[in-house]
């Protein structure tokens, strides 16, 4: 409890130590629920990316340096160089020591993280702005809709988050003299975050630098806080490097590239004209409001910076400054994909402590009715925003693993597959066969088909929504013409003869019809 620095009393140090502890414990709890579901649902692809670059890492397919992914790019398999998965590494490591599903592997990890984010949350905030402030923010972060939807998803967002916060708290000791330890401590962690959140994390780096500022008497201190900052960066230029230098025309590897940072910011340069939408700014707001922190958090969080004074709280208005310019810088991001707020998380969660301080010190004099009542609504009301997307599977993906097991008896390891799903790889890593992954209303399947079928392809996956209807397996174009007329999830399952053309009478056609008992199945053989 030293490198907290607080002026304290030991029985006054030990219930903080309880209030942490709680903190983290409450987090666990509303997560781990739904820790063995499958990678289906909302988003599911960013936690299929990171299980198929673990699973290809613990079975020695790919080089630790190169995170690779099933979905063939030509030939072989694709490398995705959005970030260096450092978190998903340690996931194959455990996989392969103890064993165990992908599934609790991965979503557990992320669990403990989300936990350890909230345990540094609550630590970072009571050592500036006090002991009610920081259960507030703990509590926000424990209740927070986002944060549970995405705390137990195979993703790097949280991990990064955990170390940013990590490093938050660790900063205003990293400024003293004589704590060399916790310097490198820090750097340790802002080195992760950088690392894991990309270029995208580094927005809150303004927050470090001004506190730096605003607490640091000497110029050497200045001096050190700088370094630390810019040492910490040093792993993610030489990142960026190596990205570049795979990416650029004439690479060897330029070829396998699936996706990567710098395809990632061609896809969002020029973001002015979201600014220009109104359904955008509808997104925004929606996700904001309701998603973010919940109904109470949000409140809190409002009331917060009403009741807040600026000389006190200058550092925690750099958080929400950070917030506000990433968001400007994004656009894209945050309309599209809202497991980017978890990035967002932090300074919400410090403006809704600020307003719990104000709401039990100045509205609730009984304190013992206020953390409780108040707290089970204020956790009710996240876990009912949350409830639906946390821990249920939408009815388009439950056949998913049905189709995926058809696959696997038909096919053998290694032998090439078509997973037809909306565009999703869900669909891919279940059938665990390398192959290609697209949309079925493509305009050129029946193109995408034939070569895939001259690359050696075995079977196609196809899930698809409706009843079935008289269909031909040579005419491809008939899955396009379909796929978008249908209501009722049903999955088709083809296996490709060995011959040079697929002939009606040589495919097998097996449905799954979804209903409310269940997966009933029928095979049809043509």
């Amino acid at each position: 409890m030293g490198v907290l620095a607080l002026q304290a009393t030991q029985p006054f140090q030990r219930r903080a130590a309880w209030a942490l502890a709680a903190v983290v414990v409450l987090t666990l709890l509303v997560r781990i629920p739904g820790v063995r579901r499958p990678f289906l649902g909302p988003f599911a692809t960013k936690s299929i990316v990171h299980a198929m670059i673990a699973r290809n890492w613990a079975r020695h397919q790919a080089p630790w340096h190169l995170p690779t992914l099933d979905v063939l790019v030509g030939e072989q398999k694709g490398l995705h160089l959005l970030e260096y998965p450092i978190f998903t590494l340690l996931v194959a490591w455990g996989r392969v020591a103890v064993g165990g599903s992908w599934e609790l592997w991965g979503r557990g990890s992320t669990v403990l993280w989300a936990a350890l984010a909230g345990g540094f949350l609550y630590l970072g905030v009571r050592q500036r702005w006090g002991a009610e402030a920081a259960w507030g923010a703990g509590l926000a972060w424990a209740a927070a809709p986002v944060g549970i939807i995405y705390g137990q998803s195979f993703m790097v967002e949280v991990p990064a988050v955990a170390c940013l916060l990590g490093g938050w708290w660790l900063w205003p000791q990293a400024l003293r003299p004589g704590s060399s330890r916790i310097v490198r401590a820090t750097v340790v962690l802002l080195t992760a975050a950088a690392w894991l959140g990309r270029p995208p994390l580094l927005a809150f780096l303004p927050v470090f630098v001004a506190e730096a500022f605003w607490t640091a008497p000497t110029r050497r201190q200045i001096a050190l806080a700088v370094a630390a900052l810019a040492l910490s960066l040093v792993p993610l230029l030489l990142w960026l490097a190596w990205v570049w230098h795979i990416t650029r025309a004439g690479h060897p590897l330029a070829d396998r590239v699936y996706y990567s940072l710098f395809r990632a910011a061609q896809d969002h340069a020029a973001p002015w004209h979201w600014w220009t939408q109104a359904r955008w700014h509808l997104q925004v707001g929606k996700e904001l409001a309701w998603r973010l922190l919940g109904p109470w958090g949000i409140a809190l969080a409002a009331w917060g910076m009403w009741k807040a004074a600026r000389g006190q709280k200058r550092w925690g208005w750099t958080w929400l400054v950070c917030s506000v310019v990433l968001v400007a810088l994004l656009p894209r991001k945050f309309g599209e994909q809202n497991y980017y707020y978890v990035l967002l998380l932090p300074a919400g969660c410090v403006l809704a402590g600020w307003g719990w301080a104000a709401v039990v010190s100045g509205l609730l004099q009984r304190r013992t009715l206020a953390w409780s009542w108040f707290g089970a609504l204020w956790l009710a009301g996240g876990l009912a925003v949350a409830a639906p997307p946390a821990w249920s599977i939408p009815p388009e993906d439950r056949p998913v693993l049905h189709v995926a097991q058809l696959v696997q008896q038909h096919t053998r390891p290694g032998q090439k597959v078509v997973a037809l799903q909306g565009g999703g790889i869900s669909l891919l890593f279940y059938c665990d066969r390398p192959g290609w992954a697209w949309k079925a209303q493509s305009p050129r399947l029946t193109q995408r088909l034939h070569a895939a079928r001259q690359r050696s392809a075995r079977a196609i996956a196809w899930i698809d929504h409706g009843e079935p209807r008289p269909w031909v397996p040579e005419d491809y174009a008939c899955l396009a013409q379909s796929f978008s007329r249908f209501e009722t999830a049903w999955a088709v399952w083809i296996r490709w003869p060995f011959g040079p053309s697929a002939q009606a009478q040589g495919a097998q056609k097996i449905p799954f019809e979804l209903s409310s008992p269940g997966l009933r199945s029928r095979r049809r053989n043509r």
